[in-house]
C-alpha cells in the first residue's frame, strides 16, 4: 500500500511540475505576443525599441524549455509596414481577393472583388488609378502581368459575355482583345482563378474546381493540362488527379501548384517536370487548412502558402521545410480575416489580400 502511495505522490508532484511550467511558458508567451505581435504594434519603430526585452524573454523561454519536446522555432520577424484601404479618390477596397506585382515596374496590381476592378499602385503603395467596367472589366477573378507591361485580367462570365475569358491590355492600358477558352476538355464551364506568366510567355491558368493547370501561349491557343496527381481522401491510396487553385513562377521559370484540396504544393521545373511536392493537409500549426494563394520570394528563396480557414500565412524553403507562420484572425494592424492571396514587392515586402477586412496588408520579415 505503501509503494502504491509512493507512485501517487510522485505522479502528482510530476505533474504539478508541468502544470507550474506550463503557467510560467503562457504568461511569458503572453508577454512576449503583447511586445512583439504586428497587431500591436503602430509602426515598425516601435518593434525595434522593444527588441532587448524580447531577446531577454526568449532566453528565458529556450531555458525553461530546453528539455522539453517542441516545435523549431523561427527567428523571423514580422513588422506591419501599411494598410492599403483606398483608391486615389478615396473610395475604399471591397473584398480585394488577389494581388500581383509588375516584374519589371514593381507597380502593384489588386482585384478590388466587391467593386468589380483592377487597381493600380505605385512600387511604395501610392494609388494611381483603376481599370473597371468603362474599361471591359466586369467579374474579374485573377490578374498577371508580363515583362512587356502587358496586363491579364481573367473573368467569369457576365451578363455581358457569357463566356469566362482572358482580357488583355496592353502597358497604356487599352483593351486589344479577349482570349477564349477552347480546346480541352470542359473549356465552356472553366472559371479561372489564378494565373502566371511564365519565362517563356505561355500563360498557366488554375480554375475553381478544375483538375490541373491549364497552359495557353501568348495568343491564348491551348497548349496542354499539367496535372498534378496523388493520394487523397477517398482514394484508397491510389494515385489520382487533384484540383489546384493557385499557383507562382520563379525566377527559374520553376512552377509552384497549390492545390487546396490536399494542402500541398506540387513543383515542377522549366521543362515542366514534376520535380517534388510539400505541405500537410490540417488545421493546426505548420498545416495547411484551406490554402488560396502562393508566392515565391526570390531574395530570400522562401515560398508563402495563405491560409484562408488558418487565417495565416506559412512561410517554406523552396525545398518544402516548413519555417513559420504569422497572422492570426483579427481585425488590427498584423491579423487577418479570411485572407486569399499572397505576393512579394519589388522590396521582398510581403503583400496579403485580407479579404474580409477590406485590405491589402504590407509586412516586413526579417
Amino acid at each position: 500500500m505503501s509503494a502504491i502511495l509512493s507512485k501517487i505522490k510522485v505522479r502528482i508532484a510530476e505533474a504539478l511540475k508541468k502544470i507550474y511550467w506550463f503557467a510560467l511558458f503562457s504568461i511569458l508567451a503572453c508577454v512576449q505576443l503583447w511586445l512583439i505581435s504586428p497587431g500591436m504594434a503602430q509602426d515598425p519603430g516601435e518593434l525595434e525599441m522593444d527588441g532587448d526585452i524580447s531577446s531577454s524573454l526568449e532566453q528565458v523561454l529556450e531555458e525553461v524549455l530546453k528539455d522539453e519536446p517542441r516545435h523549431e522555432r523561427s527567428a523571423a520577424r514580422v513588422y506591419t509596414l501599411m494598410e492599403i484601404r483606398e483608391d486615389y479618390a478615396g473610395r475604399t477596397l471591397t473584398f480585394p481577393s488577389r494581388v500581383c506585382v509588375d516584374p519589371v515596374s514593381g507597380e502593384i496590381y489588386a482585384v478590388d472583388s466587391g467593386n468589380n476592378r483592377i487597381l493600380v499602385f505605385t512600387y511604395d503603395y501610392y494609388p494611381l488609378f483603376s481599370v473597371d467596367y468603362s474599361d471591359g472589366i466586369e467579374f474579374p477573378s485573377a490578374v498577371a502581368v508580363g515583362q512587356d507591361g502587358y496586363l491579364f485580367v481573367a473573368q467569369s462570365r457576365s451578363s455581358r459575355d457569357l463566356r469566362p475569358r482572358i482580357s488583355v491590355f496592353n502597358p497604356a492600358l487599352v483593351r486589344e482583345r479577349d482570349i477564349y477558352f477552347t480546346g480541352f476538355e470542359g473549356a465552356e464551364d472553366f472559371k479561372p482563378a489564378s494565373m502566371a506568366i511564365g519565362r517563356n510567355n505561355n500563360l498557366y491558368i488554375a480554375g475553381y474546381d478544375y483538375f490541373g493547370l491549364i497552359v495557353l501561349d501568348r495568343d491564348g491557343n491551348f497548349l496542354r493540362v499539367i496535372t498534378p496527381r496523388d493520394q487523397v481522401a477517398g482514394s484508397g491510396g491510389k494515385m489520382e488527379k487533384v484540383r489546384v487553385r493557385a499557383l507562382d513562377i520563379d525566377s527559374r521559370g520553376w512552377i509552384y501548384i497549390l492545390s487546396e484540396d490536399s494542402g500541398r504544393v506540387y513543383v515542377y521545373d522549366q521543362d515542366e517536370e514534376f520535380v517534388h511536392k510539400f505541405g500537410e493537409k490540417g488545421g493546426t500549426w505548420g498545416k495547411l487548412s484551406r490554402p488560396l494563394g502562393l508566392s515565391v520570394d526570390h531574395k530570400k528563396d522562401r515560398v508563402y502558402v495563405i491560409d484562408y480557414m488558418r487565417h495565416t500565412a506559412n512561410a517554406y524553403c523552396l525545398d518544402g521545410k516548413f519555417l513559420f507562420d504569422f497572422g492570426g484572425r483579427g481585425w488590427g494592424r498584423g491579423w487577418f480575416n479570411f485572407p486569399s492571396d499572397i505576393s512579394v514587392d519589388a522590396f521582398g515586402n510581403i503583400l496579403v489580400a485580407d479579404t474580409f477586412n477590406h485590405r491589402v496588408q504590407v509586412f516586413s520579415l526579417r
